[in-house]
């Protein structure tokens, strides 16, 4: 036997936040009770003495090392999987000692080592099936799929005769024996339990996403666990796709409790059945083994159409004399019908509510035989999903409570705004239509279902839902953020967050409270801000935190850049005080650069000038005397600035820095990069007309416009020295309170 190891050449994915990266090996939950400390890397002595480790086989399951070794005496190649625990149940470990079938893994060995539990098993090098869909999926068809169907039929047909549920079936757990003809094997019974009645456990073991809506809900397990994992195998198989790709485990819950699962994927109508047959959300609906066995001797056996209503509710509704033709089918049922709409939500919201309304028309003239519905009004105003949602509840309000594929409930409902909390699918729009159109009481008419829960309690939270969030905007009103108060009062692009996160705090339960109110309270110490903490200081501050909180991370790492800003300022107050000296040559030579390409400028002018010859030639003369008188006012103000200024004369005080930063900062944007070339060239002809007919005034303009500037750029730079020390001062007062604490 082998695992499959890592590509190491796949590049890696970057996730949004709230995702994780699923795979072909998905870690496998631990039951609470088989959390560890930490074990020592390699094999106990007693294993050592006999196993040599050739290589640790890369698994991602959280309960056991698996090595591959050798054994010294013979030299054979084995699998030595390490619990970190006492491993399987007793009931397990006697199964696999004694078990018959060649598509279960064989092992040689079983017991405790320095209070651990291990396995030596048969070392299967073909790899796993999900490496080899990843591999070769041509040779994964149809009629190999089916080959692997029967060969996992007879395995688990023996593991559940024994009283076993496997508990993780999935492609990863399933090895390759032999490639021609493909044999496999089933491994991994770490957390196999001995069920051989229907059994409740309070532990949530297993691969979500393999896990059957019984024991997502209610963490029942039974033999039909193992079936619906091996119909998820096969759909992940056959479509080439990891099912519910790329939802984390919360979301992958709910979809899971949500009703059918779609498999319009698989295109073999044969393997299509077969889905359709181990995905059936009800227990009693479920294939089996008599089911599958029937299956591939050809036959057909029967497989629910969808959403199963409550029990007794068809039956109690008159049927209509003409039928209503949907999908293929003829209903002369509202219930029956309501139900197939149900399950084929978007196809249904797009036929009844799109361009064409002539369907609609039709289904409201079907409708006419039946007592009409008072409370039911179309509104064409509203989204399709909603006049779909209100069209379904009038034709029969006691279906389970289905809005967009997903079961709207109070188990669910946690997950629902965490979801949309975090911006997840389409569940921040589903919140959204929840508290716009009013939905929950809605849907709290809704009974339970085969797999579905009913929506008992929704009125009730709705109106705390509400309530909360009133509660919220009266909180927003005393706080002087703006931006704090936009997202506690959920306006603008807050608005879905706001909701989302109100819903949650509705109905989350008391772990999720407590750890929301630990993550926020140590938030607080971190941040260390007077308006964070205050709002843990209120009713339902922890939420209300929450809301804030990445707000309120930006605002303490400006702080703490501020605060190491004054610390460095304090420690360098006597280093920048000398920079500043010693750095007048390098500024005095800006300031002469500046004052240079003033007289330059007036120089090009004057000369066009002179060369054109509008004006006469005293004016030209009287011009370049005014330009040395000019340069040397302009070169005196601008040289005694930058002597006083020192090392951080340029570029933010000096003419040309200066001027350099306002044209760039004009010209961020292409209209404002236009604008700036505007300005200069209009500037610059301005100043070729007035030198053509008054030369003498344009140096006369330069030079009082810099000696002019010099004032307000020496006040800048004294309010902004002031500035530091203060802060300066500011750091070192922050050290001396820091070290006396």
């Amino acid at each position: 036997m082998t695992y499959p190891a890592p590509e190491a050449d796949a590049p890696v994915t970057v996730l949004d936040p709230g995702r994780r990266r699923p795979d072909d090996g998905d870690i496998t939950l631990l039951d609470p009770g088989r959390s560890r400390p930490a074990v020592p890397e390699g094999l106990p002595p007693a294993l050592h003495a006999r196993f040599t480790v050739l290589r640790r086989l890369d698994r991602t399951g959280a309960e056991a090392d698996v090595y591959l070794v050798q054994e010294r005496a013979s030299g054979a190649e084995r699998v030595l999987k390490l619990y970190r625990g006492p491993g399987p149940e007793p009931a397990v470990r006697t199964f696999l000692a004694n078990k018959q079938s060649r598509h279960v893994v064989t092992v040689t060995e079983a017991g405790t080592a320095d209070d651990r539990g291990y396995e030596v098993m048969e070392h299967l090098a073909g790899g796993s099936l999900a490496e080899l869909r990843h591999d070769d999926p041509a040779r994964l068809g149809a009629e190999a799929l089916t080959g692997l169907v029967r060969q996992l039929t007879d395995a688990l047909t023996e593991v559940h005769a024994n009283g076993i549920v496997h508990r993780d079936v999935k492609p990863a757990n399933i090895l390759v024996r032999r490639l021609a003809p493909l044999e496999v094997a089933l491994i991994d019974f770490g957390i196999s339990l001995h069920a051989p009645i229907d059994r409740s456990v309070t532990d949530a073991s297993g691969t979500v996403r393999y896990m059957p809506p019984e024991y997502v809900s209610g963490q029942l397990v039974t033999t039909a666990f193992d079936w619906w994992s091996l119909g998820i195998s096969v759909l992940e198989l056959a479509t080439g796709q990891p099912f519910l790709d790329g939802l984390d485990d919360v979301l992958i819950r709910v979809e899971i409790t949500s009703g059918p699962v779609s498999t319009e994927a698989v295109v073999d109508p044969r393997l299509r059945l077969l889905c359709r047959g181990l995905l059936a959300q009800s227990l009693d609906d479920r294939w089996g083994a008599e089911q599958v066995t029937e299956w591939l001797d050809g036959g057909s056996p029967d497989v629910p159409t969808g959403y199963a209503a409550p029990a007794g509710a068809a039956e109690a509704e008159v049927e209509a004399e003409q039928p209503y033709p949907y999908a293929d089918t003829e209903y002369r049922n509202r219930v029956l019908l309501a139900v197939a709409m149900t399950a084929n939500w978007e196809h249904t919201a797009q036929l009844l509510f799109g361009d064409d309304p002539e369907p609609l028309r039709a289904l409201n003239t079907w409708r006419e035989q039946f007592p009409p519905d008072p409370e039911y009004t179309d509104a064409p105003g509203e989204p399709a999903n909603v006049r779909l949602l209100r069209l379904l509840r009038s034709m029969a309000p006691m279906l389970p409570p289905i809005y967009r594929g997903v079961n709207v409930v109070r188990t669910t409902l946690p997950a629902i705004a965490r979801g949309a909390f975090t911006n997840d699918g389409n569940l921040p729009a589903i919140v959204r239509d929840l508290w716009r159109f009013e939905l929950l009481p809605l849907l709290a008419t809704g009974r339970a279902g085969a797999g579905l829960t009913g929506g008992d309690g929704l009125d009730e939270v709705d109106r705390q839902w509400r309530l909360r969030r009133r509660q919220w905007h009266e909180a927003a009103r005393g706080i002087e953020d703006p931006q704090v108060r936009t997202q506690l009062e959920g306006a603008g692009g807050a608005r879905t967050r706001a909701l989302a996160l109100s819903l949650w705090a509705t109905v989350a339960d008391d772990n999720t409270r407590a750890e929301i109110r630990r993550a926020r309270a140590e938030e607080a110490r971190r941040f260390r801000l007077p308006w964070f903490s205050g709002l843990l200081e209120r009713p339902d501050g922890m939420w209300l935190a929450y809301l804030v909180r990445d707000h309120a991370e930006e605002r303490a790492e400006e702080q703490l850049a501020a605060a190491r800003r004054r610390a460095w300022l304090n420690r360098n107050r006597r280093f920048r005080e000398w920079s500043r000296r010693q750095n007048r040559p390098v500024a005095l030579s800006w300031a002469v650069a500046g004052v240079f390409l003033m007289i330059a400028l007036c120089a090009v002018l004057i000369g066009v000038s002179d060369a054109v010859a509008p004006a006469s030639d005293s004016a030209v003369l009287n011009a370049w005397v005014a330009t040395m008188f000019a340069g040397l006012a302009a070169l005196t103000a601008e040289a005694v600035l930058a002597w006083e200024i020192g090392g951080r004369f340029h570029p933010r005080y000096s003419t040309l820095g200066a001027a350099f930063i306002a044209l760039g900062r004009a010209a961020r944007s292409v209209a404002g990069r236009g604008i700036a070339v505007a300005v200069l060239l209009g500037v610059l002809a301005v100043a070729a007309v007035l030198t053509a007919y008054q030369p003498m005034v344009t140096p006369l303009l330069g030079g009082l416009g810099i000696v002019s500037w010099a004032v307000p750029r020496f006040m800048r730079w004294r309010t902004d020295q002031e500035h530091e020390r203060a802060e300066a001062d500011r750091g070192a007062q922050e050290l001396l309170a820091a070290r006396a604490t």
